[in-house]
């Protein structure tokens, strides 16, 4: 009888375990081996992926020269910087195993979801220009990264970067934006891009004073009030807004290079006091009288192309100039441009000329 009683409750105990393995695969896998990495995974059920998973995968497996995928794991568990530009990918699903990635280039594919990066939380640089991205959401928790480039995409609400603390470089032209609110608390920010949106409002950047870089060219911006505190910003573009007064910048001493062309200005006395400017963009501009500029001892590149101008005299103490740009302008008179030894470059096109010939005798380029 107790044979009988054992031999029963050995019988239970092999039905029970057969149970637990039919309704539990993942019990089964736990209980005979050690559980395997999600690539790991991933690799051994390959065949059931979807073309898009396939294709990201193929990628990955490709960079460790390996089809034994407990090798390819291990190869790509130790990377620290990824590559996948210009393939053409759409599913990232099989980046998501890789949290220790700190670098990772995605430019030029066709990603439209990013919540699979979410948890890669040590990305110090994250690329994703020239793709389909809309929400930024998932990328929220990166609060690791230094360098974000998104330009080129369909981004219009920049809400989930505003706990980005830590970044100094953020790219973000060619996109849809509006408000730049969010960007306000990036008081880390160094290099800022913003061309090619909608932007009429720039308040928020007033708190970046750290920036030393800023484009924010072909937008709608009227007023640079904002950004008059911005005393490191050694780089400011500003073309093709819609800008007639300069006297936020005068403060902005420590500007090399200011491109304002393709404005409404008229009035240039507040650069004046920007004399460690080496490059200076005004053309297009309502612009007649140039008194100002001849403080400006230390530029080498000066562009006044469509501008009203036919009194050079303010230009003849910049001797330092190396190219010059006065195409289509009033100048009628030369020789004011004598001085200007150290020219390499010279366009006087579409002038009223009443001597035709080229003010400077050295290795000059010179049209007229």
């Amino acid at each position: 009888m107790i044979k009988f009683i054992k031999r029963n409750k050995d019988k239970i105990a092999i039905a029970f375990s057969i149970f637990l393995l039919e309704i539990n695969p993942v019990f089964a896998s736990e209980s005979l081996s050690q559980p395997l990495d999600g690539f790991e995974n991933l690799c051994l059920n390959q065949e059931n992926l979807s073309l898009e998973t396939k294709k990201t995968f193929d990628l990955l497996l490709g960079i460790t020269q390996t089809k034994d995928c407990k090798t390819a794991n291990k190869i790509l568990s130790l990377q620290t910087q990824l590559n996948l530009s210009g393939y053409g990918i759409k599913d990232l699903s099989p980046l998501s195993y890789f949290s220790q990635l700190q670098i990772l280039y995605l430019s030029g594919n066709q990603i439209s979801d990013l919540t699979p990066l979410a948890n890669l939380t040590n990305l110090k640089g994250l690329v994703l220009d020239v793709n389909q991205i809309r929400d930024l959401t998932p990328i929220s928790s990166l609060t690791q990264l230094e360098t974000l480039i998104l330009d080129t995409n369909q981004i219009n609400d920049l809400t989930p970067l505003g706990g980005l603390k830590n970044l100094k470089n953020l790219v973000l032209f060619d996109n849809q934006i509006q408000d730049i609110t969010p960007l306000k608390s990036l008081v880390a920010l160094k290099k800022l891009s913003l061309y090619g949106n909608q932007i009429k409002n720039i308040t928020p950047l007033q708190s970046l004073i750290k920036l030393s870089y800023l484009a924010l060219y072909d937008n709608q911006i009227t007023n640079l009030t904002s950004i008059s505190n911005l005393t490191h910003l050694k780089q400011l573009l500003l073309f093709n807004n819609q800008i007639a007064d300069l006297t936020p910048l005068a403060s902005l001493t420590d500007l090399k290079q200011l491109t304002l062309f393709d404005n409404q200005i008229s009035d240039i006395r507040p650069l004046a006091t920007l004399t460690n400017l080496t490059e200076l963009s005004l053309g297009n501009n309502p612009i007649s009288d140039l008194t100002p500029l001849q403080a400006l001892r230390n530029l080498k590149i000066l562009s006044l192309f469509n501008a009203p101008v036919s009194d050079i005299t303010a230009l003849q103490e910049l001797t330092q100039l190396i190219t010059l740009d006065l195409y289509n302008t009033k100048v009628s008179d030369s020789r004011p441009l004598q001085s200007l030894t150290n020219l390499t470059g010279l366009d006087l096109r579409g002038n009223p000329l009443t001597e035709p010939s080229c003010p400077v005798k050295t290795n000059l380029t010179c049209r007229f």
